[in-house]
């Protein structure tokens, strides 16, 4: 099979990870064929938890973090490549941008306790948070027009940075706040830096591949 053309930005590496930061996995799944007839077609994310790297301290604790740089085509996230197979070669599929404006400039920050607010996901070491993406629905899809019966698709996670994560679970952050926009998403506002912690680099996924058949 011809070689995929390399994603850019490029995929980040395990080697990559910061030292003392958690680490965080992902692995994407799939079904092997999409239906034409607009039956939906997900792309599950599984985000695993395996702990600390070997020189920490805290490789037995739980941790919190903000899910907005996992978000497909938001935040830090290095984003998502969708790459389509047809005249003998692979070519990376370019999303349409659609920019949506509201008037939240003007709201104050909202005081959030990520310890049980939606956008913070709490994990212990081994376990996992899933999350998926649509790639076709009933009545629409994201593939190219061009696409025909026969035609395969691959698709990978580049990596993402998190931006807001801190050690320890619900418990321990009871008291805990930050700051997030009036609509309770994206970026931690406050405190900035995440305090110093080391940057969370969590690195590319497996590819997935599928065929479109009738």
């Amino acid at each position: 099979m011809a070689n995929v053309q390399e994603p850019s930005p490029p995929v980040l590496d395990a080697s990559d990870r910061i030292p003392e930061a958690p680490i965080l996995s992902v692995t994407l799944s799939c079904p092997p064929t999409l239906g034409w007839n607009r039956t939906e077609f997900r792309i599950q994310f599984k985000v695993t938890y395996l702990g600390a790297s070997d020189s920490s301290t805290h490789s037995a604790e739980p941790i919190i973090f903000n899910k907005w740089g996992f978000l497909e085509n938001e935040g830090l996230c290095r984003g998502t490549q969708l790459f389509h197979f047809h005249d003998d070669r692979w070519e990376a599929v370019e999303e349409d941008v659609v920019c949506t404006g509201a008037g939240f400039v003007d709201d104050p920050d909202v005081a959030v306790c990520p310890a049980n607010h939606k956008n913070f996901i709490r994990l212990a070491p081994g376990e996992s948070w899933t999350f998926n993406t649509l790639i076709q629905e009933d009545t629409w899809n994201t593939l190219p027009q061009k696409t025909k019966l026969g035609d395969k698709f691959r698709f990978i996670f580049k990596g993402a940075e998190v931006d807001w994560w801190v050690w320890g679970g619900a418990e321990q952050h009871q008291d805990t706040t930050v700051m997030l926009s009036c609509y309770e998403g994206g970026p931690v506002r406050d405190p900035a830096g995440n305090e110093g912690r080391p940057k969370l680099l969590v690195p590319g996924s497996n590819w997935v591949q599928w065929t479109v058949v009738e």
